[in-house]
């Protein structure tokens, strides 16, 4: 014989005992006499509980109330059987377990008057708490009839273990590469000419990319570079620069990112890297020379206006100005005047009258002339309220137009609106459409601030794009060809 099948008919055996027991202990004879003899005569409840045996049950709460009550008439606690259901007992397989199924349980017994009972089951952890892993069981309206045990099965469902899938998908991102650098129209540019410079970039893995331009070293240029053309398709990128050295030996870098989406925005690979909590770099770097020749800019700004102004002056000058500024006009003019000059003569006069007062200077103008500048002729405080230290996102504006661009379209813009703002401060005449410009930025560029460590754009998409339109309208402003005339 099998040991499984000895184990199953002992199993059978011992139950067998144990159910004549207890059909022993119950008798329901009465005395002749109509009394109710030498002992009590009650029924039988027996309940079982069933939890799974990989759980935090220790042990079960028993509880036994009247039909419908609120309120337990018997309560009792029994520890998990060291066996488990159906255990070869036969009566319990297939009824309702499978016969190699194994449920730990819990068993006890209840001598109460016949009735209708509700009965409930709670399975306790080891220190009398609640199991968090499983559940009360409970069945309602139990019968228990005179001279019989009633004996119900309970079952508490507990949790399984909380499991999920992981996938896992490993890609490969190469950096970006710096295929070409041009000079237009070379790197040796004579003062005060404008210089171009385009990179062309490519990404193995056809990745957008964007770029940073940095000065490294060298004295400040007359105008800051400007990004004018960029545009990067398929995995590959052109973008150019343009501005005004001066006089001077520089050294400039172009840097070369790649990025992807996160959260719908384009970023870096390295931003993204660096917020997975693993930095890395994906970037390509070229540094360069540039030369600026002396030629026509002549020596070092003297601040002194030496032209002789011929024209007639009724207020606002009126008059033609022919005198050769060499150096950069201070504002004091010390020509001869052959009319009556109600205001200050900036050695600048806009001839016949137009309808359009004063005239407009670039960023470059304004970093230099300043109540911080070094040289006191200089020190001139700026036309607007907080001056020189007017915040806008946390950065003063004279902050803003010394730090370099690198490729930051919020930057480009704020490099065109401050000096727009100031030279509208200055009593230049701003055309409507300027103004509409001006107003666009106004709403832009505090509520994009951002972090030039982090890459320094405007959202991709309509935003971009709107401000660089608006940075476009304010650079010919600036520069003199929105109907005002630049200054010399």
């Amino acid at each position: 014989m099998s040991t499984p099948r000895l184990t199953r008919l002992l199993a059978s055996f011992f139950a067998a005992l144990l159910a004549y027991g207890a059909s022993a202990c119950i008798s329901t004879d009465l005395p002749d006499d109509g009394s109710d003899g030498p002992t009590r005569i009650e029924q039988g409840l027996g309940v079982s509980g069933a939890a799974i045996a990989h759980s935090d049950v220790d042990k079960m709460e028993f509880r036994v109330y009247n039909c419908g009550g609120t309120t337990p008439i018997e309560t009792k606690t029994s520890g998990i059987e060291p066996m488990t259901l159906p255990g070869g007992i036969e009566k319990f397989e297939n009824a309702p377990y499978d016969p190699d199924s194994e449920h730990a349980f819990a068993d006890k017994y209840f001598l109460l008057g016949a009735g209708c009972y509700d009965v409930e089951v709670e399975p306790l952890k080891s220190d009398g708490q609640p199991s968090t892993e499983c559940s009360i069981a409970s069945k309602q309206g139990v019968t228990v009839t005179d001279g019989q045990t009633t004996e119900i099965l309970l079952i508490s469902q507990c949790q399984g273990q909380a499991r999920g899938g992981l996938d896992v998908i490993a890609t490969l991102n190469h950096p970006p590469r710096v295929d070409g650098l041009e000079f237009i129209p070379s790197k040796f540019i004579s003062c005060p000419n404008d210089v171009t410079i385009c990179v062309d970039a490519s990404d193995p893995d056809n990745d957008p990319m964007r770029v940073e331009w940095n000065i490294l070293s060298g004295p400040t240029p007359l105008t800051l570079p400007q990004v004018t053309t960029s545009s990067v398709s398929n995995g590959t990128l052109t973008e150019c620069i343009k501005f005004k050295p001066g006089v001077g030996n520089w050294t400039l870098e172009v840097t070369v990112f790649d990025q992807l989406f996160e959260n719908g925005l384009l970023t870096d690979f390295e931003t993204y890297y660096a917020n997975q909590g693993n930095p890395q770099q994906s970037r390509d770097s070229l540094s360069f020379p540039l030369y600026g020749e002396q030629g026509t800019c002549g020596p070092p700004d003297t601040g002194v206006d030496a032209g002789v102004d011929v024209g007639t002056d009724v207020g606002m000058d009126a008059g033609v100005d022919v005198g050769v500024d060499v150096g950069v006009d201070t504002g004091v003019d010390s020509g001869l005047d052959a009319g009556t000059d109600a205001g200050a003569d900036a050695g600048v006069d806009a001839g016949p009258d137009t309808g359009v007062a004063g005239c407009t200077r670039t960023q470059g103008y304004w970093q230099g002339w300043n109540k911080y500048a070094k040289q006191p002729n200089r020190q001139i405080p700026w036309p607007i309220p907080g001056g020189e230290d007017q915040l806008l996102c946390g950065e003063t504006w004279l902050d803003i137009l010394n730090t370099p661009i690198g490729g930051s379209s919020w930057y480009n813009l704020a490099h065109q609106y401050i000096p727009a703002k100031l030279n509208e401060a200055d009593g230049t005449t701003v055309p409507p459409n300027v103004q509409s410009a001006l107003s666009t930025a106004d709403s832009l560029l505090p509520n994009y601030c951002v972090n030039p460590g982090m890459g320094g754009h405007f959202p991709a998409g309509p935003v971009s794009t709107q401000a660089l339109s608006v940075k476009d309208v304010l650079d010919d402003y600036n520069n003199g060809l929105e109907g005002v005339p630049k200054c010399p």
